[in-house]
Protein backbone atom coordinates (compact mmCIF):
# COMPACT_ATOMS: atom_id res chain seq x y z
CA UNK A 1 0.00 0.00 0.00
CA UNK A 2 1.53 3.08 -1.16
CA UNK A 3 0.72 7.04 0.08
CA UNK A 4 0.19 8.83 -3.02
CA UNK A 5 -0.74 12.54 -1.98
CA UNK A 6 -1.33 13.73 1.75
CA UNK A 7 -3.95 17.00 1.07
CA UNK A 8 -2.68 20.18 3.32
CA UNK A 9 -5.95 19.25 5.16
CA UNK A 10 -4.64 16.58 6.17
CA UNK A 11 -6.13 13.92 4.44
CA UNK A 12 -4.34 11.15 2.26
CA UNK A 13 -4.33 8.88 -0.67
CA UNK A 14 -3.45 5.28 -1.08
CA UNK A 15 -3.24 2.87 -3.43
CA UNK A 16 -2.61 -0.93 -3.83
CA UNK A 17 -3.46 -3.76 -5.11
CA UNK A 18 -5.71 -6.83 -3.59
CA UNK A 19 -2.96 -8.33 -1.23
CA UNK A 20 -1.23 -5.00 0.00
CA UNK A 21 -3.36 -4.43 2.66
CA UNK A 22 -1.06 -4.21 5.95
CA UNK A 23 -1.60 -6.11 8.48
CA UNK A 24 -3.88 -8.90 6.37
CA UNK A 25 -2.67 -12.35 5.71
CA UNK A 26 -0.12 -12.56 2.92
CA UNK A 27 -0.37 -14.22 0.66
CA UNK A 28 -3.53 -15.83 0.53
CA UNK A 29 -5.41 -12.81 -0.57
CA UNK A 30 -4.37 -12.97 -4.28
CA UNK A 31 -6.10 -16.09 -4.80
CA UNK A 32 -8.63 -15.51 -2.18
CA UNK A 33 -9.68 -12.14 -4.47
CA UNK A 34 -9.90 -14.53 -7.54
CA UNK A 35 -12.23 -17.25 -6.00
CA UNK A 36 -13.59 -15.46 -3.13
CA UNK A 37 -16.88 -16.98 -3.96
CA UNK A 38 -15.61 -20.59 -3.38
CA UNK A 39 -15.38 -19.98 0.10
CA UNK A 40 -18.02 -20.59 2.81
CA UNK A 41 -19.81 -17.39 3.93
CA UNK A 42 -18.38 -17.80 7.51
CA UNK A 43 -14.90 -18.10 6.23
CA UNK A 44 -15.45 -14.81 3.51
CA UNK A 45 -16.44 -13.26 7.09
CA UNK A 46 -13.65 -14.12 8.34
CA UNK A 47 -11.19 -12.66 5.63
CA UNK A 48 -13.45 -9.43 5.44
CA UNK A 49 -13.15 -8.69 9.29
CA UNK A 50 -9.73 -8.99 9.14
CA UNK A 51 -9.35 -5.88 6.19
CA UNK A 52 -11.80 -4.17 7.75
CA UNK A 53 -9.69 -4.24 10.79
CA UNK A 54 -6.64 -3.44 8.67
CA UNK A 55 -7.99 -0.67 7.25
CA UNK A 56 -9.53 0.75 10.48
CA UNK A 57 -6.52 0.79 12.11
CA UNK A 58 -4.70 2.47 9.04
CA UNK A 59 -7.86 5.41 9.82
CA UNK A 60 -9.22 4.24 6.03
CA UNK A 61 -12.77 6.65 5.95
CA UNK A 62 -12.99 5.78 2.25
CA UNK A 63 -12.18 2.31 0.43
CA UNK A 64 -12.69 2.64 -3.34
CA UNK A 65 -12.76 -0.75 -5.11
CA UNK A 66 -12.04 -0.99 -8.80
CA UNK A 67 -11.60 -4.09 -9.13
CA UNK A 68 -13.74 -7.35 -9.81
CA UNK A 69 -14.41 -8.60 -6.45
CA UNK A 70 -16.59 -6.23 -3.98
CA UNK A 71 -16.43 -7.53 -0.44
CA UNK A 72 -19.57 -6.69 1.47
CA UNK A 73 -17.86 -5.29 5.23
CA UNK A 74 -19.81 -5.65 8.33
CA UNK A 75 -18.31 -1.98 9.98
CA UNK A 76 -19.32 1.73 9.88
CA UNK A 77 -15.32 2.39 10.34
CA UNK A 78 -14.56 3.33 6.69
CA UNK A 79 -17.22 3.48 3.55
CA UNK A 80 -17.08 1.65 0.89
CA UNK A 81 -17.54 2.73 -2.58
CA UNK A 82 -17.93 0.11 -5.68
CA UNK A 83 -16.69 1.38 -8.66
CA UNK A 84 -15.71 -1.59 -10.60
CA UNK A 85 -15.08 -1.49 -14.84
CA UNK A 86 -13.03 -3.20 -17.07
CA UNK A 87 -9.13 -2.98 -17.45
CA UNK A 88 -9.64 -2.43 -21.47
CA UNK A 89 -7.31 -1.63 -23.83
CA UNK A 90 -9.90 -1.29 -26.74
CA UNK A 91 -12.26 1.15 -25.65
CA UNK A 92 -13.76 3.75 -27.97
CA UNK A 93 -14.51 7.26 -27.70
CA UNK A 94 -17.70 6.52 -26.31
CA UNK A 95 -16.40 3.81 -24.02
CA UNK A 96 -14.26 5.85 -22.13
CA UNK A 97 -16.67 8.66 -22.21
CA UNK A 98 -19.35 6.75 -20.67
CA UNK A 99 -16.48 5.12 -18.24
CA UNK A 100 -15.56 9.13 -17.27
CA UNK A 101 -18.92 9.80 -17.04
CA UNK A 102 -19.70 6.91 -14.63
CA UNK A 103 -16.94 8.02 -12.55
CA UNK A 104 -17.30 11.96 -12.34
CA UNK A 105 -19.35 12.04 -9.31
CA UNK A 106 -17.16 8.98 -7.16
CA UNK A 107 -14.29 11.14 -7.98
CA UNK A 108 -16.09 14.74 -7.31
CA UNK A 109 -16.70 12.94 -3.76
CA UNK A 110 -13.43 11.73 -3.29
CA UNK A 111 -12.31 15.22 -4.33
CA UNK A 112 -14.04 16.80 -1.30
CA UNK A 113 -13.65 14.22 1.47
CA UNK A 114 -9.66 14.47 0.83
CA UNK A 115 -10.17 18.10 0.64
CA UNK A 116 -11.94 17.58 4.33
CA UNK A 117 -9.14 16.00 5.85
CA UNK A 118 -10.64 12.54 5.29
CA UNK A 119 -8.09 9.38 4.24
CA UNK A 120 -8.78 7.25 0.63
CA UNK A 121 -7.64 3.92 -0.18
CA UNK A 122 -8.26 2.89 -3.97
CA UNK A 123 -7.42 -0.69 -5.00
CA UNK A 124 -7.76 -2.54 -7.74
CA UNK A 125 -6.32 -6.23 -8.76
CA UNK A 126 -2.58 -5.12 -9.32
CA UNK A 127 -3.07 -1.58 -8.05
CA UNK A 128 -1.49 -0.55 -11.37
CA UNK A 129 -4.34 0.75 -13.55
CA UNK A 130 -7.50 1.19 -12.52
CA UNK A 131 -6.91 2.24 -8.97
CA UNK A 132 -4.47 4.76 -10.75
CA UNK A 133 -7.37 6.57 -12.82
CA UNK A 134 -9.60 6.94 -9.95
CA UNK A 135 -6.39 8.39 -7.72
CA UNK A 136 -5.29 10.07 -10.97
CA UNK A 137 -8.33 11.81 -11.61
CA UNK A 138 -9.37 12.40 -8.03
CA UNK A 139 -6.01 14.59 -8.32
CA UNK A 140 -6.81 16.31 -10.89
CA UNK A 141 -10.20 17.16 -9.31
CA UNK A 142 -8.90 19.07 -6.47
CA UNK A 143 -8.75 22.50 -6.52
CA UNK A 144 -7.04 26.06 -4.49
CA UNK A 145 -8.89 29.02 -4.77
CA UNK A 146 -10.71 28.04 -8.27
CA UNK A 147 -7.95 26.62 -10.00
CA UNK A 148 -6.52 22.95 -10.44
CA UNK A 149 -3.77 21.66 -7.66
CA UNK A 150 -2.62 19.20 -11.12
CA UNK A 151 -2.05 18.98 -14.34
CA UNK A 152 -2.35 15.96 -16.16
CA UNK A 153 1.20 15.08 -16.52
CA UNK A 154 2.12 16.00 -13.27
CA UNK A 155 -0.83 13.40 -11.62
CA UNK A 156 0.83 10.27 -13.71
CA UNK A 157 4.21 11.22 -12.87
CA UNK A 158 3.48 11.43 -9.26
CA UNK A 159 1.39 8.47 -9.04
CA UNK A 160 4.49 6.45 -11.18
CA UNK A 161 6.82 7.72 -8.87
CA UNK A 162 5.21 6.72 -5.52
CA UNK A 163 3.48 3.68 -6.68
CA UNK A 164 5.08 2.48 -9.16
CA UNK A 165 6.18 3.21 -12.67
CA UNK A 166 3.94 0.92 -14.48
CA UNK A 167 1.01 2.64 -12.91
CA UNK A 168 -1.09 3.43 -15.83
CA UNK A 169 0.02 1.36 -18.78
CA UNK A 170 -3.50 1.25 -20.29
CA UNK A 171 -3.05 3.91 -23.11
CA UNK A 172 -6.63 5.02 -22.44
CA UNK A 173 -6.24 5.54 -18.56
CA UNK A 174 -3.02 7.37 -19.23
CA UNK A 175 -5.10 9.45 -22.01
CA UNK A 176 -7.92 9.77 -19.66
CA UNK A 177 -5.87 11.14 -16.49
CA UNK A 178 -3.65 13.14 -18.74
CA UNK A 179 -6.44 15.24 -20.69
CA UNK A 180 -9.53 14.96 -19.06
CA UNK A 181 -10.57 17.27 -15.99
CA UNK A 182 -13.58 16.40 -13.76
CA UNK A 183 -12.97 19.46 -11.34
CA UNK A 184 -15.34 19.47 -8.48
Amino acid sequence: MDLIYTHESGGKLYQCGAGEIPGTPQPWYYKWYRDAEKYPPQKRQIVHDSIADALSALEINYLVLAGEYQPKFKTTAFETLSCYFDDKYDMNDTQSGALLTMLKPIICDLADHLSQGKSILATCWAGVNRSSLVSGLTLKALTKDGKPLFRGQEVIDLIRDKRRPTCLNNPIFYDLVRYNSLET
